[in-house]
């Protein structure tokens, strides 16, 4: 049985010229691995409705999967419309964070067969059996089906039991696109209850780490490992979850002899409560780390449930400056509630003015299904936008208390011009110059001093200056 795992292409005119969601994830490259495993042929592609004809005649697949966040969904469901017209007999299969939380949505609107609901490492080679041996619709945990009109399993969720069991992503089934640096889990989940993050629904407030034998052994298989040629960026939620043990993974990596640089998501709280941390991280070739402070008004981050404050957020800041560590921060315009006035978003644009941050990049606040902020808006009927492409942190796709959401969408070009140039034209060089490693490589590096000049010096629309 031949199985086309498929990311779709996310738009060029949003922030995915910078994000991974422009890439294969290392979901798909796990679901290769253990596909393989169990026996069965499999090829990747990163493409879109047209560019996956190709891998139709060429490869002939029997079974197409397709990930998919929320923002790539239109384009996932429009690829799976093309397999469908091609050859119904193939068998689709989605899943992703999006699908887990519209699956009836999904399997009602689309032409897929089976949605999968959480992580399908372990279910869906089970799938794959089951349809060998003639069982389509044998019931697997997170594995949703229609039959007539009743949708099967609509409830329930996969989840690994044992993450350090999965074997390591087969990252040679994608070598041919050249993407810059690697990715790397370390762990899965989040603890915390932030109310515009699907994490703490997907995954339950159970973080779950690797052993840390487990990450060294995979970062050995890495070429070049130890000749400081490699960028890896660790994708967890947050690395420093548990201090002990990120400080035990540093130690590995320099008793190991490993030179590579890294880059990982933090917390402000973990970072303030470990002194040693950073100073073993940066020892071990870290080079910068991404936290999300999402505002600059406590009030706000109080109620999007973040669990930290203002002042952390700047012991966090110096702590990481004394460390000569890079730091990329994220800001959201936004807060869903009462909040949603211009006085409050000036009121973070200041506190943000006098940040020592070395990148930030700014978002509109966006409400994605699975989040407590989503649930709680729909039910306020303020969701006025279920286009999905515009879920992309360009767009305000809920209806603000405060102010118009095209207004929202205008103060989001205000900040970005305001954080980076109130200090004059020669500070912005300086701080972009500084930054410039902790982008992926120099095309993203150079993409974004565009945006930023295109913004910042010639007062262009955001959304404008990223087409």
């Amino acid at each position: 049985m031949k199985v086309l795992l498929i990311a779709p292409r996310g738009k060029k005119t949003s922030y995915n010229k910078f994000s991974k969601w422009d890439n294969v994830g290392l979901g798909l490259l796990y679901l290769v691995s253990s596909l393989k495993e169990n026996g069965f042929e499999v090829q990747v592609a990163l493409t879109d409705n047209e560019g996956v004809k190709k891998y139709l005649d060429v490869f002939h697949p029997d079974i197409i999967g397709i990930t998919c966040v929320t923002s790539t969904y239109n384009t996932a469901i429009a690829i799976l419309k093309t397999v469908k017209a091609y050859d119904k007999s193939i068998i689709t299969v989605i899943g992703g964070h999006h699908v887990t939380f519209t699956v009836e949505e999904t399997l009602n609107e689309s032409c897929v067969d089976y949605a999968v609901r959480g992580e399908g490492e372990e279910v869906f080679p089970k799938l794959l059996k089951n349809l060998m041996k003639d069982k389509p619709h044998e019931l697997i945990e997170g594995v949703c089906f229609k039959r007539g009109k009743r949708i099967y399993n609509k409830n329930s969720i996969a989840m690994v039991k044992d993450i350090n069991k999965l074997p390591h992503p087969d990252r040679d089934s994608v070598k041919h696109y050249d993407f810059p640096g690697i990715y790397m889990l370390s762990s899965r989940g989040c603890p915390f209850k932030c109310t515009f993050c699907s994490a703490a629904n997907l995954y339950g407030g159970v973080w779950r780490k690797r052993n840390v034998e487990n990450i060294l052994d995979e970062l050995e298989g890495i070429k070049d490992i130890r000749k400081n040629k490699v960028t890896v960026q660790f994708g967890d939620e947050s690395l420093t979850v548990d201090t002990k043990w990120a400080k035990e993974l540093c130690r590995g990596i320099i008793e190991r002899g490993f030179k590579f640089n890294w880059y990982p998501n933090s917390r402000i709280d973990s970072i303030n409560r470990d002194p040693e941390l950073l100073k073993l991280m940066k020892e071990a070739g870290c080079k910068g780390l991404s936290l999300g402070i999402e505002s600059g008004v406590q009030e706000i981050i109080d109620s999007l449930c973040k669990g930290i404050t203002l002042k952390q957020a700047l012991g966090a800041a110096e702590k990481m400056k004394d460390a000569k560590l890079y730091q990329q921060w994220y800001l959201m315009i936004g807060s869903g509630d009462k909040y949603d006035e211009p006085k409050y978003i000036k009121q973070s644009i200041e506190f943000m003015k006098k940040f020592p941050f070395d990148l930030l990049q700014i978002s509109i606040l966006t409400p994605f299904p699975g989040t407590r902020l989503y649930n709680q808006l729909k039910k306020e009927g303020r969701i006025i936008n279920t286009n999905w492409d515009l879920y992309d942190g360009l767009h305000c796709v809920y209806k603000p208390l405060g102010m118009t959401a095209e207004q929202l969408e205008k103060e989001l070009t205000i900040a970005y011009r305001e954080v980076y140039m109130h200090a004059g034209i020669w500070a912005f060089f300086r701080r972009i110059l500084r930054f410039k490693n902790t982008l992926a490589n120099s095309r993203n590096f150079f993409t974004f001093i565009n945006l930023l000049i295109k913004v910042g010096l010639f007062r262009k629309d955001i959304r404008v200056a990223l087409e």
